[in-house]
């Protein structure tokens, strides 16, 4: 996970009312809304979902699903990989809006682009409409996400304390999902090997020139445009930190 750029988003300026135009009453949706959202997290009316506790104000009681709208724009901003396990989306079909605050618990983010991400159904589907009774999860967008995560070269990653976001986002998104893990390790053990040579033949001779190539490795794969960057910056800086501890990159 990377961090995103939320300012290469742009919300289309007639948003609100072509939300509002999807409801016969939209003002009693938003008060119906947030009457819902005092209700305990781990309430049963709370759990049992927002179209159950006030399907009168959703038409056809549901949520008109208009986000669908904001791909193009929350694919700029992830570069067209899933906001959460980096992985490629190559058709737009295959690209899912993530709620982060899922719709069915916090209806009033339903249409607030600042709640969506763009996900792959890997990371999306699981996560559906679960939000955790205490904390939350990592949001792709604020701070630096990598560095709640420990990427490891065989592929699977750990959160840096399990106890936390991290873990929850780790274990609710299925970040060490099986065919997940087998792409993650493929591309981290092709670019150690673009690194293996100017560890094993130039280090040994000429340390400056060895760390201004290894730095020209690390710097190509860590391009925020690639699948997986995180993981590989990671899994290249400890390769090199561990065979050449004496000059840092």
């Amino acid at each position: 996970m990377i961090r995103l750029d939320r300012g290469k988003v742009t919300v289309p300026v007639d948003w609100a009312k072509r939300v509002a135009s999807k409801f016969t009453d939209y003002a009693t949706f938003q008060t119906k809304a947030a009457d819902f959202e005092k209700l305990p997290i781990n309430s049963q009316d709370r759990e049992n979902g927002f179209k159950e506790y006030a399907p009168e104000v959703l038409p056809k009681a549901d949520f008109p699903q208009i986000w669908g709208e904001a791909k193009d724009e929350l694919g700029k901003m992830s570069h067209r990989k899933c906001s959460y396990c980096e992985s490629a989306i190559g058709h737009k079909g295959d690209g899912q809006v993530e709620h982060f605050k899922p719709k069915s618990l916090f209806p009033s983010f339903a249409y607030d682009w600042d709640n969506y991400f763009l996900a792959c159904g890997g990371c999306n589907r699981p996560k559906s409409n679960k939000w955790p009774k205490d904390g939350g999860y990592v949001r792709p967008d604020q701070k630096d996400p990598a560095k709640e995560f420990l990427f490891e070269s065989d592929g699977k990653m750990k959160a840096v304390k399990e106890d936390s976001d991290a873990g929850r986002t780790m274990r609710d998104f299925r970040l060490n999902e099986g065919w997940l893990v087998y792409w993650r390790k493929l591309t981290i053990e092709m670019a150690v090997e673009d690194l293996e040579p100017i560890i094993r033949l130039l280090y040994p001779v000429d340390k400056e020139s060895a760390r201004s190539k290894a730095r020209s490795v690390v710097e190509r794969y860590s391009n925020s445009k690639l699948p997986y960057s995180a993981a590989v910056t990671q899994c290249l800086r400890r390769a090199w930190g561990a065979a050449c501890p004496d000059v840092p990159l």
